[in-house]
């Protein structure tokens, strides 16, 4: 397959695109930029495929298979210490390659949740097992897979009597505003950020080369009444013959991301979580601060080096997803000019029409 490179002349900028067949979806967590312009990113084949600064394919590495750096679903792409590593959710193992696609290591665990995050010293794993009654942890591990410390214990909402049906069975009751605990690093992988249910605001900031905790985000905002139309109407989309287990307050943390300068950015429920503009920048001791774009488009920012910024994005004319470059002053506009929309019924990623 070869890779187009062309550029799109916008009103007020030059916004190259790079656009390929290999890929099958524009999610910043499959794809990674390195400093130098280099591009990793997972394939529909479960590859992983590497271009050059000028869109030239260097080489690809992995496929489909059960063999040492072979893939059956990964879902996990990151470049870290000259290391690009890549987590298969089904065989639940790290893969860890050179830049040149030479595998280095592959690091096994029986059973690990669907969410990993790449540390300084190995990886975080949030672990959770529907239909088991044991507390959910996030925990620490090396880079063998080996445990260091359990970070945070808590009890998943679906475990609680009533709530949500167990594995395999009928579901009879939803809240569609379930609380779940994020957890996300910086970008040096030195910190972890984990929200806590409930409904206050708090964010435990992990120091994972100390191996302790470092501090809490607290702030003193107000959990706002839960929504019954809106949540009657979630229920009618998803989940038929359900009953809509309401709460009395929407907890006060939707989402947490990091930013490619360390910053958090934070999603909050409101009365109305259809409009999805509630978003809360903080930096690292919970100060509130600033981005040089909107924090809503935060899902589309793969990186920023210098001047240069890298965005998910989707190439009309071909219909392949794509990775788009600008200045990185231009990046709202870039994206205003680029819009997408995720179509749940194809379950795919399409261009807004404007």
């Amino acid at each position: 397959m070869v890779l187009l490179l062309f550029a799109l002349l916008l009103p007020t900028d030059s916004v190259q695109i790079l656009s390929h067949t290999e890929t099958y979806k524009p999610f910043v967590y499959n794809v990674a930029v390195l400093e130098n312009g280099h591009i990793y990113f997972i394939n529909s084949e479960k590859q992983v495929i590497h271009f050059d600064e000028s869109g030239k394919k260097i080489g690809s590495f992995g496929g489909e298979g059960d063999g040492p750096g072979e893939f059956r679903m990964p879902i996990y792409l990151g470049v870290q210490n000259q290391t690009v590593w890549v987590y298969d959710i089904l065989k639940g193992a790290a893969s860890e390659f050179t830049l040149d696609g030479e595998l280095k290591h592959v690091y096994q665990s029986e059973k690990v949740g669907s969410r990993i995050v790449k540390t300084a010293v190995g990886y975080a794993f949030e672990k959770y097992f529907l239909g088991e009654s044991s507390p959910a942890k996030i925990n620490l591990v090396d880079q063998t897979l080996k445990e260091i410390t359990t970070v945070m214990e808590w009890t998943p909402e679906w475990i609680h009597p009533g709530r949500v049906a167990r594995l395999g069975e009928r579901v009879s009751k939803v809240n569609p505003a379930k609380e779940q605990i994020r957890l996300v690093s910086d970008p040096t992988g030195k910190f972890l950020y984990i929200t806590h249910p409930g409904l206050s605001f708090k964010i435990t900031v992990f120091d994972v080369m100390k191996g302790k905790i470092s501090h809490h985000i607290k702030r003193d905002d107000q959990a706002v009444p839960f929504n019954k139309e809106w949540g009657m109407a979630q229920i009618k989309k998803g989940a038929g013959g359900a009953s809509l287990d309401a709460p009395k307050y929407f907890p006060l943390i939707r989402g947490l991301s990091v930013s490619p300068s360390g910053k958090l950015v934070v999603v909050k429920w409101t009365w109305d979580p259809d409009i999805k503009d509630h978003f809360l920048v903080l930096d690292h001791h919970g100060k509130e601060a600033t981005l040089n774009y909107a924090p809503q488009n935060q899902g589309r920012v793969i990186a920023i080096y210098s001047d240069t910024a890298y965005l998910s994005g989707y190439d009309d004319e071909s219909g392949e997803a794509t990775i788009i470059k600008c200045s990185s002053d231009k990046i709202d506009q870039t994206i205003n000019h680029h819009p997408l929309v995720y179509q749940k019924k194809k379950k795919l990623w399409s261009p807004v029409k404007l």
